[in-house]
């Protein structure tokens, strides 16, 4: 029993700090082991994505987009940092929803309810597929915001020696090159180099779709036309940091669920432990007495 009782205790406790410190799982880490593996093995070999890859830019060329859609794709794509044209995403997209819809003509012989499964997937498949662009630049969104206030900070600073918005933006971008605001303003500065500032500006504003970033924005706007911004930037970046404090508080306050989750089962594990004890005792006490 003993051995019971710690085995289920130092599983209980292993649970909670893995989730604190966010240990990988070991079915993680031997999927990882495996992917590696394989990679290795089929390191002269094409994949499947290329393979589908090379089908869409022969289908692409059939495909027609409007000015407005083209452009608009090619700047999520661009920001997505997914080098394809717009065609060959929307023709990727195509293949692999056709995939599912034929493999769903063919299960519609066979049985035909279970090609209504495959019909959805198709349409999951689709909507996952087109969106994935947008997704990932949904999370560079978010954490080219949580870079904001800083940002904010260095041009206030910038602003007391400087008034040249290029080159405040490229010597931020020069310390933060690895980072998702620096990519995005390494475009930005080319894009000003080869245009009109307030345009290239403009345009930043729009690949990413962040109203916080649209206050940075109209800021260096500013700046462009002659004002002084120095203040602007100095209460914009304490509210930033503001927001982004809760935007943190949110997420601690969150944490204690789940690890209310782990601390449950271990509660549960060492009330059975402790009932499967006093019955075994109660078992014992009644035999004896017969």
């Amino acid at each position: 029993m003993l051995i019971i009782f710690f085995t289920l205790t130092a599983i209980g406790i292993y649970l909670i700090l893995a989730d604190i410190f966010k240990i990988s799982k070991l079915k993680k880490k031997v999927t990882l082991v495996n992917l590696t593996k394989r990679n290795r093995k089929k390191k002269n070999t094409k994949s499947l994505e290329v393979l589908l890859l090379e089908y869409a830019t022969k289908l692409s060329k059939y495909i027609k987009l409007n000015e407005y859609n083209k452009e608009k794709l090619s700047m999520i794509l661009r920001s997505a940092q997914i080098k394809v044209s717009p065609e060959v995403y929307v023709a990727d997209v195509y293949i692999k929803t056709g995939i599912m819809v034929f493999i769903s003509a063919i299960v519609f012989f066979i049985a035909p309810l279970l090609s209504i499964v495959f019909l959805v997937i198709s349409v999951v498949v689709y909507i996952k597929e087109y969106g994935k662009a947008e997704e990932i630049l949904r999370k560079k969104k978010v954490k080219i915001e949580c870079e904001l206030p800083r940002f904010a900070m260095t041009i206030e600073q910038e602003l007391e020696t400087n008034r040249d918005v290029l080159r405040i933006l490229e010597n931020y971008q020069k310390y933060s090159n690895s980072s998702n605001l620096g990519s995005e303003l390494e475009i930005t500065v080319a894009d000003m180099r080869s245009g009109s500032y307030e345009e290239a500006l403009r345009r930043f504003e729009t690949r990413i779709g962040s109203s916080a970033l649209s206050e940075v924005i109209r800021g260096l706007t500013g700046v462009l036309n002659g004002n002084d911004e120095t203040l602007y930037f100095r209460v914009l970046a304490n509210n930033l940091a503001e927001l982004e404090y809760q935007r943190l508080r949110g997420i601690a306050l969150k944490r204690p669920q789940k690890i209310k989750k782990y601390s449950a089962i271990m509660l549960g594990c060492m009330m059975l432990i402790y009932a499967v004890v006093l019955g075994y005792e109660i078992v014992n006490g009644i035999s004896n007495m017969f």
